[in-house]
């Protein structure tokens, strides 16, 4: 994390294991556990959910008209040339947390045919990002703020700790006018050795995986147990739609039976 941090910047959002709290939202992780890396300005720890908001680097968006003085074959010209505009600056808007919501929410689904990924969906349409809390997802009672509920759509709705990579662009019509959000569903990199890169202009999602040995078979147990799973769900499913056959009559034993049995 030392080496990263000195390269780009860092912002860790806590998980369901790390020493923030069960409780939702969870609170900073303390930059005092992770060394000398606290004493980056570009690391940075952050609540669980937590909104951030990146901006690119750029100019002003008007061309410009420069007079410039050439000189080709040995005579002086005049010549204006439109100095090439760069590229505009803009900002994108993400919403991350750490997956306890999607995990609580996908317990009570059937599932096959419901995935994760239309989950998450479902919960960005009703501008709510926890509908279990707090029935069964700990949360910390609030009076006049809902800290779960979604104001406005952001351009990236990420969702770590899942089983695997999964990805949707929404696109809605709401006060704010027509939106884009890019859904992504981040996988555990300590099972998979998983990284997910966005492209800020286009919105575009992509996963990369780190080639390790360790990874490689933590990844093949995850995915193991994941077909397992999904195995028994096709089978609760199977059970719970296909008709049961009526129970056998028993078998009544003859009186005379029973009365040798006695005598």
């Amino acid at each position: 994390m030392l080496d990263v941090a000195g390269a780009i910047p860092i912002h860790l959002v806590p998980g369901p294991t790390d020493p923030s709290g069960a409780i939702l939202p969870q609170q900073r992780v303390p930059r005092g556990m992770f060394g000398k890396v606290h004493e980056y300005s570009t690391f940075v720890c952050e609540t669980n959910p937590v909104y951030l908001r990146f901006a690119t680097g750029g100019e002003p968006e008007s061309e410009t008209e420069t007079e410039v003085d050439t000189e080709t074959e040995g005579n002086a010209d005049r010549a204006k040339w439109r100095a090439p505009r760069p590229p505009p600056s803009f900002s994108r808007t993400f919403l991350v947390n750490s997956g306890q919501p999607l995990d609580d929410m996908y317990k009570y689904v059937v599932s096959p045919p419901t995935t994760r990924i239309q989950l998450a969906e479902n919960s960005l349409r009703w501008r709510h990002m926890a509908p279990t809390a707090p029935d069964t997802l700990w949360c910390h009672p609030y009076f006049d703020l809902e800290p779960f509920i979604l104001p406005v759509t952001p351009d990236f709705y990420v969702i770590g700790n899942q089983p695997e990579f999964s990805t949707e662009l929404v696109e809605e019509d709401g006060f704010e006018g027509k939106k884009r959000c890019r859904i992504v569903l981040v996988p555990e990199f300590s099972k998979t050795g998983a990284l997910v890169l966005v492209n800020l202009r286009t919105l575009e999602a992509t996963c990369t995986r780190v080639g390790t040995k360790g990874f490689a078979v933590k990844e093949k147990k995850a995915q193991e147990l994941a077909e397992r799973r999904r195995r028994e769900k096709e089978q609760e499913v199977k059970d719970q739609t296909e008709p049961r056959e009526p129970l056998r009559k028993s078998t009544q034993i003859p009186e005379a039976l029973l009365d040798d049995e006695i005598d």
